[in-house]
């Protein structure tokens, strides 16, 4: 077990069930996201004010399982019982449709059953965090019991649309705008407030037949935007490191969020790295950026590294233009007008690809030619999205997974600090795209999946500046580590 900074290392750890209608009016589950703050929560049952809901809280507990990414729709949590007989029920229908009662109880017997409201807290020596917060998806009657959650996701599973959404009056495509806000209505999901609903095009007509909104989040997801749950609300965007939208937590976003430092040596458990250095010398990948304008023309812009730096140097290898498709002068003469602008020329061929589409564009008459400023923007914003997009794809410099004892109780979306005394190429700050959390009698682990460096260095290690502790002894950092989590 690790040297956590909570003495003993107890494993501990206990679920909330609220009734299926408890809904949360200060929502700010994840307290690891927002440090130092107050987590006193209001609730309502029924449209009804209470600050003592009536809940069942349970710690015999076996085995705990999450499964949280925003590269997914849904995160997941699988949680298992001792079987009791007694603990399990039917519904009426005689359906495979299982709750969990409680015999003893004299007014109201069932304790919880399919979207029952669940809370999940784990940690150490009684000083749980809230690890999960969702509804209940299913209840198997085995031995042990498992129950499986899932998180507001599927709220969205329940309902169903029907309907069809044209343009606003004065307008030419249907905007997220016109439609979001009405199929989310009476799921008691919320929209995120960073989500650009006025800027994402959908067309000239949007039709929905018998489509759940999950399914629809996941049409949405297909066109290459973000969509996932974050801080219990709903977030739809570009890409999740996109400057317009900040769902995630890092230094970079907040100047007051200290990441969390895991050290290779201490806080890893051992055969838990999984990471490798990833060389880029090839620099043999691209990102294709296609974007229609209007119903019929399409531009393709290729974005790849500078096979020439040694730093990471963006640049637009070849465009092509789906109204000169056929004819072989225009292509060339709109590569060479490329090559003259961005001062390049590089041969893809070979390259591994992505494509990367983004919204279409009204063609409103404009020719958008090649000597048109409009062009150029045109280029310019295709050109920036592919460099957005390249490590959305592609690892950069370090890659793979890392398994860390339960100590810091990790999020995705959060970043973390890595440090190693003895491979300095690792150490940086990371954006987690996923994290398996695995809870039980086997111990407290956290698999992470990094994704993009957010930062080369980092600042503290413990309480001291990095500085400091790397003009010293490799020894003298791990000893600083061993004082700060004993």
């Amino acid at each position: 077990m690790s040297k956590a900074q909570h003495g003993w290392n107890q494993l501990t750890g206990f679920i909330e069930v609220y009734p299926p209608d408890t809904t949360f009016v200060n929502y700010l589950p994840w307290r690891v996201l927002t440090q130092n703050s107050d987590t006193s929560i209001s609730y309502n049952i029924n449209n009804v004010a209470s600050n003592a809901p009536t809940f069942e809280r349970m710690s015999n507990i076996s085995d705990i399982k999450i499964e949280a990414s925003f590269n997914t729709l849904t995160d997941t949590c699988e949680i298992k019982l001792p079987r009791f007989d007694k603990w399990i029920m039917k519904d009426d229908r005689n359906i495979n449709n299982y709750s969990i009662y409680d015999p003893s109880a004299e007014e109201q017997n069932l304790a919880f059953e399919k979207g029952s409201v669940v809370r999940v807290f784990i940690g150490y020596d009684y000083e749980e965090k809230l690890m999960f917060h969702g509804y209940i998806s299913e209840i198997t009657p085995t031995a042990p019991i498992v129950i499986k959650c899932e998180d507001a996701m599927w709220k969205l599973k329940q309902k169903t649309v029907n309907k069809v959404y044209r343009p606003a009056i004065g307008e030419d495509e249907v905007r997220l705008e016109d439609f979001i806000h009405d199929v989310l209505d009476g799921t008691g999901v919320e929209l995120g407030e960073s989500v650009l609903t006025k800027e994402i095009l959908f067309g000239k007509r949007v039709t929905f037949r018998n489509s759940t909104v999950a399914r629809i989040m996941d049409d949405i997801k297909k066109r290459g935007l973000s969509v996932f749950v974050e801080l219990g609300k709903l977030i739809i965007g570009r890409t999740y490191y996109e400057s317009t939208l900040n769902p995630y937590v890092s230094s970079i976003t907040n100047s007051n969020y200290k990441p969390p430092l895991i050290n290779m040596e201490w806080n890893v458990p051992r055969g838990g790295s999984n990471l490798k250095v990833i060389s880029m010398e090839a620099k043999t990948k691209m990102v294709t950026v296609q974007r229609n304008i209007g119903n019929s023309r399409v531009i393709q812009l290729n974005v790849c590294l500078d096979p020439n730096k040694r730093e990471d140097v963006f640049v637009p290898a070849e465009i092509s233009d789906s109204v000169n498709k056929g004819d072989n002068v225009a292509a060339v003469n709109l590569n060479d007008w490329l090559k003259a602008k961005y001062k390049i020329s590089i041969d893809t061929t070979g390259y591994s690809q992505h494509t990367a589409t983004m919204d279409p564009i009204k063609a409103n008459g404009k020719a958008y030619a090649a000597e048109d400023s409009d062009f150029e923007k045109l280029v310019e914003t295709m050109f920036d999205h592919g460099k957005d997009m390249y490590f959305k794809y592609f690892d950069n410099g370090l890659g793979g997974k890392v398994t860390v004892f339960g100590d810091y109780g990790l999020q995705p979306a959060q970043s973390i600090e890595l440090f190693d005394p003895k491979n300095h190429e690792i150490i940086g700050e990371y954006l987690l795209t996923s994290v398996s959390t695995n809870w039980g009698f086997s111990g407290y682990r956290q698999t992470c999946t990094l994704g993009i460096k957010i930062k080369d260095s980092i600042s503290y290690i413990g309480n001291l500046p990095a500085q400091d502790v790397f003009e010293g002894s490799s020894e003298f950092a791990l000893q600083d580590e061993q004082n700060r989590t004993a």
